[in-house]
């Protein structure tokens, strides 16, 4: 068994068993037998199931190496998020961005001027949601994010391709709102009657 078998097969029964109920590996809820690890061990997946829960997972990290990629403005992690050709789209309204790139070296050119170099910098972007559809070698990623420092919340979609050295992002849209302080009139608000 693999190691990302073997934590897949972990998680998957830690579900199975109640979540937090299996708090204990030699104590798991009354009436289900053996140790979470003993479970782990017997195989109940199929080697089809096992690479669809393994690939989920992996384009579920994709998108949030690209978060840190970011974050950090680490080209050597943002090179291994992308393929060399992608194409990406930023639209954030408020500010009036509409930006249509081309090729990794476009990408990360934008977002060093846009974001400078951010050496030890916190955290500003948080991904939440992922819903991951897989289709053989493509999968396209959506995830929420917040971006704490610009207070923007937004969706991403990324398209990605399985490559010889995993999952890639080919083409990643981002469509990003600042947030409207509480403060606002409420003829400001979006969908507001009053």
């Amino acid at each position: 068994m693999t190691r990302a078998t073997s934590i897949l097969a972990i998680w998957s029964l830690t579900l199975a068993c109640g979540g937090l109920a299996c708090d204990r590996a030699d104590h798991p809820p009354e009436g289900t037998p053996g140790t979470v690890a003993e479970r782990a061990a017997q195989p109940t997946w199929s080697a089809a199931e096992m690479r669809a829960l393994s690939d989920r997972l992996e384009l579920t990290e994709l998108i949030n190496r690209y978060a840190l990629g970011i974050d950090s403005m680490d080209g050597e992690l943002l090179a291994a998020v992308f393929t060399p050709d992608a194409v990406a789209d930023y639209e954030i309204e408020p500010l009036g961005i509409r930006e249509h790139l081309e090729g990794f070296d476009a990408i990360v050119g934008w977002l060093r001027s846009m974001l400078g170099e951010r050496e030890n910098a916190v955290p500003w972007h948080f991904m939440s949601t992922h819903i991951v559809e897989i289709d053989g070698d493509r999968a396209r990623v959506r995830a929420y994010q917040h971006n704490r420092h610009m207070s923007g919340i937004g969706l991403y979609t990324a398209d990605a391709i399985r490559t010889a050295e995993g999952w890639r992002i080919e083409k990643l849209h981002l469509e990003e709102q600042l947030l409207v302080p509480a403060a606002s009139a409420p003829s400001e608000l979006p969908g507001s009657d009053r």
